[in-house]
């Protein structure tokens, strides 16, 4: 990233004229010094952790929101802190911690890529008493050592407004402003005169002193994620090198030379996960990072933080115990190095999107063979029920005996077990179904018994614009869709009488992917029918991109996901859904609820969840 010599002028200008307070900067000499400052700073994040404890604000429920949250920095429960201060702004990142330890700014949006109407929220104390203050226009907040500025950015200039895009400085109450120019993230060091601006795996440090001042570079080892301060010259990055992926301290006095001063952390060393967003205190030596697994497109998951102290043999061990995040990110620690803030949208029980209507874990399984028998399943594989009537099914089932319970009912009752295999990478589903009368058609879907899977891969909140023109079920390709599905038919002959997708011809298929070519996968599935009882074995490769980017699967990863079991109890070819007795129509039985209309392949918000376990 390059950044003109000017806005290190600029910057200079801004700190030593009275930009900000309209009157002369008093002289150092006139500030009365505290008798203990890390003492007033300790007392100060005691105080204001105490508050932030006690009264947590209540999560967000929209789709794609992300929280700030608060954790000891030797590990423990989080506290979420901040989360939707305003009804549209559910996307909150970027916490900033002040050095006297009085107030945590972070920085708000309407969803992860917006740039528009980024708001600054600052949690403080008034007279003992918690307050969140909206500070204004502004992202990616950073506040100065002297705790009486903030540096924050404009991504996008507001055109309702006029503010420029860039760098402005301003007082802790968002007022007094002054456009400085420049990049995105900024970081201040421990003195005024400098600061860092932060990219994805880069950074370039700005000075008063133009000789003080470059993009960062360490011989021989490039930066894989944004650096943090860890002193006044000193920075805490990722690296990789001739020795692997380590976190390392280096001093940065002459940037594009920068110095290599210490290995804190070599991911030789354990635990086995790629290091991002490093943060480290002089004060207590403490140094938390973001740790994950790489998919193939060389991007993070399976997140969770971990921590060591400086001069520790042990390996670094997570802060948490519990499921593993999707998004993990903005790590900053308290002035006093205690507690750490960070970003995640993670789940919240009963408020959260991502803890979806249905969530299941799937264990790693191996030896098993699809075959319709699932005899080389664990007995002790866990068996999740279908209970929704989708709202466009065509009829109601009937509870045939003493069984009044969409659970045990002979008409129609399913349940399914997943897993997956590591070694393989397949998802593996077995579908049970209890059906008193098996019928196969092959016209359409419905005139016969089938089953549908839909994965999400990505996990996503991302949906497709729906194209419902004539014909757009014959053209559209499965590698368009944000959600892949499949289906298939307890026997021989076409699946719903396709024979066209993506706009080509399609040879006879059971099962089948709609809207692509199921040859293109290594999924399969094989069924078998005893007694009343038809049994559905897939083995399913997810996709992050349909055809040529799978999900890498592993501990932590959530894929979403949903089943449909179609039932039809008397053969008619040519019913289309609503000719025949109520009795006589096709059901459709869902593990989670699909409200009237909804087509799943266009977004995930109505599917459940699988987050694979170990």
């Amino acid at each position: 990233m390059k950044v003109n010599a000017a806005l290190g002028i600029a910057l200079g200008l801004a700190l030593t004229q009275p930009a900000l307070s309209g009157a002369q900067e008093p002289k150092a000499a006139a500030r009365p010094a505290a008798a203990d400052p890390a003492a007033a700073c300790t007392k100060a994040v005691d105080a204001l952790v105490a508050q932030l404890r006690r009264y947590p604000p209540r999560p967000s429920r929209a789709a794609g929101q992300s929280s700030i949250y608060l954790i000891d920095a030797k590990g423990g429960e989080a506290t979420v802190i901040g989360s939707e201060p305003d009804p549209w702004l559910i996307y909150c990142d970027w916490p900033s911690w002040s050095a006297d330890g009085k107030t945590i700014i972070f920085g708000t949006r309407r969803d992860r890529f917006s740039n528009f109407d980024v708001r600054l929220k600052a949690l403080r104390l008034n007279l003992g008493r918690l307050e969140i203050r909206d500070l204004g226009l502004g992202g990616w907040p950073s506040i100065a050592p002297t705790c009486d500025r903030i540096l924050a950015s404009l991504m996008t200039q507001n055109t309702r407004n006029g503010e420029l895009s860039g760098l402005w400085l301003m007082d802790l109450e968002g007022s007094k402003r002054t456009f400085i120019g420049g990049g995105p993230m900024t970081r201040w060091s421990s003195k005024l005169e400098k600061f860092m601006v932060a990219d994805q795996n880069a950074a370039t440090i700005v000075d008063v002193r133009p000789e003080r001042s470059g993009a960062v570079v360490i011989p021989g080892r490039p930066m894989i994620s944004p650096p943090s301060w860890a002193g006044e010259d000193t920075i805490v990055a990722a690296v990789a090198g001739p020795d692997g992926e380590s976190i390392v301290l280096a001093n940065i006095a002459n940037p594009g030379q920068a110095e290599l001063t210490e290995v804190l952390w070599r991911r030789q060393n354990g635990p086995d996960v790629h290091p991002d967003c490093p943060t480290y205190s002089p004060a207590s030596g403490r140094c938390v990072f973001v740790g994950g697994q790489q998919n193939n497109r060389g991007q993070n998951q399976a997140l969770a933080l971990y921590g060591f102290t400086k001069g520790q043999t042990d390996p670094p061990t997570r802060l948490e115990t519990g499921p593993l995040d999707q998004i993990l990110e903005d790590v900053a620690l308290s002035p006093d190095g205690r507690y750490v803030l960070f970003g995640s949208n993670r789940n919240i029980p009963g408020r959260s999107p991502r803890m979806r209507a249905q969530s299941v874990a799937a264990p790693a399984l191996t030896g098993i063979t699809i075959d319709g028998d699932l005899k080389d399943w664990p007995a002790a594989m866990p068996r999740h029920p279908l209970q929704n009537l989708a709202e466009d099914s065509a009829r109601e089932f009937e509870d045939k005996g003493d069984h009044p319970s969409r659970s045990t009912s002979r008409d129609l009752s399913a349940a399914f077990s997943v897993g997956y295999s590591p070694k393989e990478q397949l998802l593996y589903v077995a579908i049970v179904v209890q059906d008193d009368q098996l019928v196969i058609g092959d016209s359409s879907p419905f005139d016969t018994d089938a089953v549908e899977l839909y994965i999400d891969g990505r996990h996503g909140e991302t949906s497709l614009q729906q194209r419902l023109q004539a014909g757009w079920d014959r053209t559209i390709d499965a590698s368009e869709l944000p959600v892949l599905h499949y289906a298939g038919k307890p026997g021989k002959g076409r699946v719903y009488g396709i024979t066209e997708s993506a706009g080509e011809k399609r040879d006879v298929e059971n099962p089948i992917l709609f809207y692509g070519d199921i040859k293109q996968t290594k999924t399969r599935m094989a069924f078998r029918r005893v007694g009343d009882v038809t049994t559905y074995e897939w083995a399913i490769q997810v996709f992050d991109q349909y055809p040529d980017q799978p999900t890498q699967l592993g501990p932590g990863v959530s894929i979403g996901f949903d089943i449909d079991v179609r039932d039809k109890d008397a053969p008619n070819p040519n019913d289309p859904g609503g000719a025949m007795p109520l009795q006589q129509r096709s059901a459709l039985l869902c593990w989670s609820a699909r409200p009237m209309g909804v087509i799943k392949v266009f977004g995930p918000a109505s599917l459940g969840e699988i987050i694979l376990g170990r």
